[in-house]
């Protein structure tokens, strides 16, 4: 018996009804390529074509005669060696291949659809369908199993396309359509862009009473084409068409718009806005009661004509506790507003979306999608067509929308004055002062403001006894309990907390255990003691559900009633000691990073560490100074809050205070500074730590110092040595000393160069005895510039060549600025040498610009000015005082110190009486 091949599909081969092994792909690739040109020649150079995708290898006609001897024994196994057989003969330049319909099935497939031509030709469409049935039973899949792999694979391919396309047009002619849609769709589900096949399933489907299914299948593939190949169906795909489905109502489902809505101008300004730019989607996101659906609900009223065919409107309750609404419910709710027929609607959320989008292209249509849970939810709800506009309201940000062009509006709480004519409105009246007292205490959140107006209604004591309730119940969220879940604040907050997985519940619930206004996530991370990846994943979490919001970039903050839920929660759910012990934490990161950046970038450490480092705690480091400076300034809040909330609970973080004295000096903010150093120094007092005290007695002096303050620093300077020396510390003794040579060595009326040299010799030589090189570096600086300034020059330039023997390298960054200061002030004082102080003093100012010591550079850069104009050097005294006029203004709202303000006043009039002009530098 011969064997037989079968190609409609993969390549297989039968003999005496046993299948032969068809060899690799290789094999059974020429095998198809045969077989598709049976009993014609196929050259060599296509079967290399067919082998290699590029360049054939110079053994690859060699490759070519493996396969064909290959190939003729598994047609005769019992074929001599050498021998070329009957069924595979070669011809000079390639092969042919002899078969017919009983050895091969795509002779036998073309030889049926060839008989049922005939039939429909001679107007017997009834009997072509059997054979076209017959015909594409055969195939189990793409030619040769590898679609595309060659023109002529492609080709057969397409007869099968064609043989479809014949047996719907026969069965639908002659009404004889019993199995022909399964297989006409098997072969338009390979093709699903084939206008020609999907044009035949659209029209079985509706002869056989599927009309709903046909409409859909059409929308599929309209859809497919626009999007896939951006075109628009040809004519006979349209004319496929079942009888189109008519909106036989215009819908208005809009909720009804609330009468005391105001303000929110620059919100409703943004949604017409985007609207006029043709916007498609739009998508407000915010905190959960933050009048996100108030919002849409109003802005739809007041744009609705611009959409003559209707408003379509969902609740999708995103973050409902029984589900968010399911897309394919929400598509039969369009879908029966616009007129289609309950049993018309098709099955599933494909077929229903894009039935959908078949009906909207061409109009003007509103759609409002309220409280979104995802992007997934949303996408299959959107219409077609540029006439149509969707809003949808989400608590989170529904970024994968705009990848799709949709525009995105974050939604902020009221302004206060918002607020409060809103809370009058629904209210009927009330004085400012009240209504400013309620507003604060719903933190101008518009459902707790919806909540209190709801119950203030029904009283009889006025606005004060609202007040009183909010005030007595104030730290727990009693008094925004409404009537139902959707006016009731810990419910709506609820929603979104069920959807948190444990880690991100474990972390809200901590979120108030942090006491400062906003969090950044390596400070987050320490709070949770979660590795910062981990964490962010959850910060993550917990913003797109609407429980902590991004104020800033890095920084994350609940609203305080949110906060509220979080501690009621933690109360709740969660023993003392672990929110006391992430405190704590956060203490130990602040402690840390602190001490670790004032050390490595300013070479200074002013006090021991605040606790031993800690597996669940990463501190931040920093590349540079200035890099610290401004973490330090972007942090402040939250560490003062940290302090404070501290030493309210009787504890006494010293250290961390400490560390923080620095950052404060060197960014200028000495109010924070001296307020922060009484703070600590009192609870350092109160618990009766003497060297805590010591410390802090030390860095409130030089506050003071730096605020022009000599006799408040002196006497704290005095209290910090007597407890250093009677506790035996010679290091802190050493410190102390330095800053009474700051003290004494100001180029004050009462300057005292002896004291100071005196007090800068003694720290040197504790702070050598102690091996503090660099504290000892800068000591030995100060008593160069002190005898200088006493006209001792040589022993002062003696003293300044030893600063770079002790430090064993040039002094670098900091200790720059400090050491040529010392000099530059020094020289001042001599007449004959402003030159070298003004040398001195230009080093010293750059060195603090490339730092970001922003209080050390308005000093230096006053005392440059005032050297210039000591040398006459008016036009750069000038430009000198122009800039420590600006640094005096970018550090105005930091507490800048006050007696330097007075001798930039003074030397703008010494400039102005120089020149004989008037300067304004001084406003």
């Amino acid at each position: 018996m011969e064997t037989r091949f079968t190609v409609l599909g993969e390549v297989r081969a039968h003999r005496d009804d046993t299948e032969v092994d068809t060899g690799t792909g290789r094999t059974r690739l020429v095998i198809a390529l045969l077989l598709a040109r049976a009993n014609e020649i196929v050259t060599r150079d296509s079967l290399l074509a067919l082998l290699w995708d590029g360049d054939p290898p110079d053994s690859a006609v060699n490759v070519v005669h493996q396969q064909i001897g290959l190939i003729r024994r598994i047609i005769d196994p019992g074929l001599p060696p050498r021998a070329a057989g009957d069924r595979l003969i070669g011809t000079p330049g390639g092969y042919r291949m002899r078969a017919d319909a009983g050895t091969a099935d795509v002779l036998e497939f073309r030889e049926l659809v060839a008989r049922a031509r005939d039939a429909a030709a001679d107007g017997r469409p009834g009997d072509a369908v059997p054979g076209l049935v017959t015909a594409l039973s055969l195939w189990s899949g793409p030619f040769g199993g590898e679609p595309g792999r060659h023109p002529e694979f492609t080709a057969v391919d397409r007869e099968r396309a064609a043989a479809a396309c014949d047996l719907a047009d026969a069965a639908l002619r002659s009404g004889v359509t019993d199995g022909v849609l399964p297989l006409v769709r098997a072969v338009a589900d390979g093709d699903p862009l084939d206008e020609s096949l999907a044009a035949r399933v659209v029209r079985l489907l509706d002869a056989a009473g599927r009309t709903a299914e046909a409409r859909a299948h059409l929308a599929l593939t309209v859809g497919r084409l626009r999007d896939e190949l951006g075109v628009d169906p040809g004519p006979e795909l349209a004319a496929a068409a079942p009888e189109p489905v008519r909106a036989v109502r215009r819908p208005a489902e809009l909720p009804p718009d609330l009468r005391w809505f105001t303000g929110r101008e620059v919100e409703l300004a943004a949604l017409t806005g985007a609207a006029d730019r043709g916007a498609g989607v739009i998508a407000v996101d915010g905190l959960p009661g933050a009048g996100k659906s108030t919002l849409a609900v109003h802005w739809a009223h007041s744009v609705a004509d611009r959409f003559p065919d209707g408003q379509l409107f969902a609740q999708l309750r995103g973050f409902d506790p029984a589900g968010p609404e399911r897309p394919d419910d929400v598509l039969l709710h369009f879908l029966q507003a616009l007129g289609v027929a309950e049993p018309d609607v098709p099955a599933g959320t494909d077929a229903r979306g894009a039935l959908l989008r078949t009906l909207t292209a061409g109009r003007r249509l509103l759609v409002v999608l309220d409280d979104a849970r995802d992007v997934a939810q949303v996408r299959p709800l959107l219409p077609a067509g540029d006439g149509c506009l969707t809003l949808v309201t989400a608590r989170a940000r529904l970024t994968g929308l705009a990848v799709s062009g949709a525009e995105l509006l974050a939604l902020g709480l009221p302004s206060a004055a918002d607020a409060r004519t809103e809370l009058r409105d629904r209210l009927g009246g009330g004085t400012d002062a009240e209504l400013d007292t309620i507003v604060a205490y719903c933190g101008r959140l518009p459902l707790a403001l919806s909540v209190v107006a709801a119950r203030a209604a029904g009283r009889t004591g006025g606005l004060g006894e609202v007040i009183r309730e909010l005030h007595d119940t104030y730290g727990t969220l009693d008094a925004f309990d409404g009537d139902d879940p959707l006016s009731d604040v810990r419910t709506a907050l609820s929603w979104s907390y069920r959807q948190l997985g444990p880690d991100a519940a474990r972390l809200f619930r901590l979120l108030p255990a942090f006491p400062g206004p906003d969090v950044t996530l390596p400070v987050l991370a320490s709070l949770a003691g979660s590795p910062r990846r981990d964490t962010a994943r959850l910060a993550r979490e917990l913003t797109r559900t609407g429980l902590l919001t991004e104020r800033a970039a890095g920084r994350f903050a609940p609203h305080d009633l949110i906060r509220v839920y979080a501690a009621e929660l933690a109360a709740a759910h969660d023993p003392e000691t672990e929110r006391d012990d992430a405190f704590e934490r956060v203490l130990v990161h602040y402690g840390a990073t602190l001490r670790t950046a004032s050390a490595r970038n300013l070479a200074i450490r002013f006090a021991p560490e605040y606790a031993p480092p800690r597996p669940d705690v990463t501190p931040e480091e920093f590349a540079d100074a200035p890099a610290a400076a401004a973490w330090f300034a972007a942090e402040l809040p939250g560490l003062q809050a940290a302090l404070r909330h501290a030493y309210a609970r009787g504890a006494n973080p010293w250290q961390v205070a400490a560390h923080a004295m620095p950052f404060f000096q060197w960014t200028g903010r000495m109010r924070e500074w001296e307020a922060t150093a009484r703070e600590s120094l009192a609870a350092s007092v109160a618990a009766g730590d003497d060297l805590a005290a010591g410390h802090l007695h030390r860095l409130l002096a030089s506050a003071l110092h730096q605020s022009g303050d000599e006799h408040g620093a002196a006497l704290h300077l005095s209290a910090a040595l007597d407890l250093f020396v009677r506790l035996g510390l010679p290091k802190e003794q050493a410190g102390v000393h330095l800053n009474l040579g700051h003290v004494h060595g100001e180029l004050t009326a009462d300057w005292d160069g002896v004291a100071s040299a005196r007090h800068y010799g003694q720290a040197a030589e504790l702070y050598a005895r102690a091996g503090n090189r660099v504290p000892q570096a800068m000591s030995t600086a100060g008593v160069a510039g002190s005898l200088i300034r006493q006209g001792r020059i040589d022993e002062g330039i003696a003293a300044f060549a030893r600063v770079e023997t002790i430090l064993g390298e040039p002094p670098r960054g900091y200790q720059n600025a400090f050491v040529f200061y010392q000099l530059g002030r020094g020289f001042a004082g001599h007449p004959d040498r402003v030159r070298d102080s003004i040398d001195c003093l230009l080093l010293a100012v750059r060195f603090d610009e490339e730092t970001g010591n922003e209080l050390s550079f308005y000093i230096g850069i006053i005392q440059l000015a005032e050297a210039y104009l000591a040398a006459g050097r008016t036009m750069e005294a000038r430009g000198a005082l122009e800039r420590a006029t600006a640094a005096s203004r970018a550090m105005e709202n930091d507490g800048a110190i006050r007696n330097y303000r007075d001798r930039l006043t003074a030397l703008a009039d010494a400039l102005g009486a120089r020149t004989g002009t008037g300067d304004d530098t001084r406003r």
